[in-house]
């Protein structure tokens, strides 16, 4: 992560802003911390695989890289050869990336006792935190974060300042900045920057986060939020379900049959073939669109497919379904981010200027 340091990222007005300052706020926001036990739950899985020697199959290895490049665009091996050199990486890290996203989904059920019988040290951590952020997504995600809370800030500084002087306002930046400061010094400081240095960005990381919280206040209306729940009425059906994957197609049709036609329970099912139920939860547009009406138009205690899941034949049966409502927590967040989204993508195109090192060369 160091070789990143001391290249600006974005620039709002004269002022620019350097990785460095990403990272400081992603330490104190706490992502820092999050990327680190993704990293940690990772390697963790890799020593479990080692020591067990249960590799990911080659089609497992595969689709999670069919997977990225479409995510990142990246149409052929030479895109992806170019991508890496530019953020400074090696086929080999990208490897160890997949290979860890494939280990973490395979055994997720699974992670907290692996993690506990297999230690990984903060070192071994330290050697992955580059190639996680970049590959996974969060270094963007945090440069995004910043950008459009700077560039709030900027927007509303006169505003602001009627707000700073409050008696009140100030016992809550107080508030903030001591546990800012605390997620800080639990992440390591940052030692290329001074006491001084980090302790005045922080203050102004205060600033622009209280700022940007009373702006979510001003456009999250409960009118704003019925809107994008009244947009998105399919998009987010919540789908409640019990998941049972097969070795090949055929053994998933006639397990089918034997549920729908002999009677047989699911449950049963699972035990008869030894086979592991999950239990999912999931909204309709976290699915591919051609499988959409499979789920859109099924019963509750229907079973559905076989459909293909991550290289295995299928079964689900469909225990809820659910429109989306305002009382449900994670709809809520999904309309308020499609708000913010919508509110701030111009703001971001006509004030944050993306300097041309945001890739390291």
């Amino acid at each position: 992560m160091r070789t990143l340091f001391y290249l600006p990222v974005f620039r709002l007005g004269e002022t620019s802003y350097y990785w460095e300052d990403v990272v400081l706020a992603a330490m104190a926001w706490e992502d820092w911390r999050l990327l680190r036990d993704t990293i940690r739950a990772g390697l963790a899985c890799a020593k479990r695989m080692r020591d067990l020697a249960q590799w990911p199959s080659d089609e497992e290895i595969d689709s999670s890289m069919r997977e990225f490049r479409y995510q990142n665009g990246l149409i052929s091996a030479e895109d992806v050869e170019v991508w890496l050199k530019k953020w400074g990486l090696t086929t080999l890290d990208w490897m160890k990336y997949i290979c860890m996203s494939v280990l973490r989904r395979k055994w997720a059920h699974n992670l907290t006792d692996i993690m506990k019988q297999f230690s990984v040290r903060d070192g071994e951590i330290d050697q992955h935190m580059k190639a996680e952020g970049i590959c996974s997504g969060e270094l963007l995600s945090w440069c995004r974060k910043l950008a459009i809370r700077v560039s709030l800030f900027e927007k509303y500084k006169k505003e602001w300042t009627k707000y700073e002087s409050d008696e009140g306002f100030q016992e809550k930046m107080k508030e903030l900045l001591k546990g800012y400061r605390s997620n800080v010094k639990k992440s390591g400081q940052l030692s290329i920057l001074t006491p001084k240095a980090c302790r005045e960005k922080l203050e102004y990381l205060v600033k622009v986060d209280l700022c940007f919280q009373r702006f979510c206040e001003r456009v999250f209306t409960e009118d704003a939020i019925n809107e994008q729940i009244r947009f998105h009425n399919f998009d987010w059906i919540r789908i409640d379900c019990l998941r049972l994957s097969f070795p090949d197609e055929q053994m998933a049709k006639e397990a089918l049959l034997c549920v729908k036609q002999d009677g047989e329970h699911f449950d049963e099912l699972a035990a008869r073939i030894q086979g592991q139920i999950h239990e999912d939860h999931f909204y309709l547009d976290c699915l591919d669109s051609t499988l959409h009406t499979h789920f859109l138009y099924a019963q509750k205690g229907e079973l559905i497919g076989p459909i293909t899941m991550e290289g295995n034949p299928t079964l689900f049966l469909l225990r809820d379904k659910a429109m989306p409502s305002l009382n449900d927590p994670h709809i809520k967040q999904r309309a308020q981010e499609k708000i913010l989204n919508n509110t701030i993508d111009h703001e971001l195109h006509n004030r944050v200027h993306w300097e041309d090192s945001f890739y390291k060369e």
